[in-house]
């Protein structure tokens, strides 16, 4: 239906505004902002998951980039937030803990990273596609908050710690045979691996 309702518009013309802005040069990167690192990573990060489907011939590389890709995402906008960082307050965490592991069809407990000091802010449900997932927010003494993304594994595979850069962006994922897992923040790689391997 959706096709068919916008069929003509595949058809058009484009415009030659839009012709002329694809063909400009592009702007000199000391003069884009932050956001547009990121927007670039994230691109860079969905063809690599498009080419890793590819190339191994299974869904598996494919549903993991893209819930990596949609975790550093979530990070972007729920991070900044104050008022609606979290659905649920770390004040109710069982009620959050086990109406998440319903949701994403695998029971877990919140991590405790305390020890790293890091408080737990609360979380909420988003979805990656049709896939119900979790994020968790965590926040330490200075303000600078990261993020846990958790979903189910259909694969039942294991991998361990890769760590992507992107920009000021650190994003740290793995598979357990249960779980993926995504740490998204903007602390080094080396604390980000470490809070990882906890």
């Amino acid at each position: 239906a959706l096709k068919q309702a916008f069929a003509a518009v595949a058809e058009e013309k484009v415009p030659p505004t839009m012709e002329r802005a694809a063909r400009s040069k592009p702007a000199p990167m000391a003069r884009r902002g932050g956001w547009m690192a990121i927007a670039a990573s994230l691109v860079m990060l969905l063809a690599g998951a498009a080419g890793g489907w590819y190339a191994a011939g299974g869904m598996r590389e494919d549903h993991v980039n893209q819930l990596v890709a949609a975790a550093v995402g979530a990070h972007q906008i729920y991070s900044h937030e104050n008022r609606h960082a979290v659905e649920v307050a770390a004040q109710e965490s069982d009620h959050l803990q086990k109406w998440l592991s319903k949701r994403i069809g695998v029971s877990f407990k919140v991590p405790d990273l305390s020890d790293r000091g890091y408080q737990f802010l609360g979380g909420r449900l988003l979805a990656a596609g049709n896939v119900p997932v979790a994020l968790l927010m965590y926040e330490d003494a200075d303000k600078s908050r990261l993020t846990v993304y958790l979903a189910s594994n259909p694969a039942k595979s294991s991998s361990g710690v890769e760590i992507l850069n992107l920009g000021q962006l650190v994003a740290c994922h793995w598979e357990e045979p249960d779980m993926v897992y995504a740490l998204v923040g903007e602390q080094s790689e080396a604390e980000m691996r470490e809070i990882a391997l906890l």
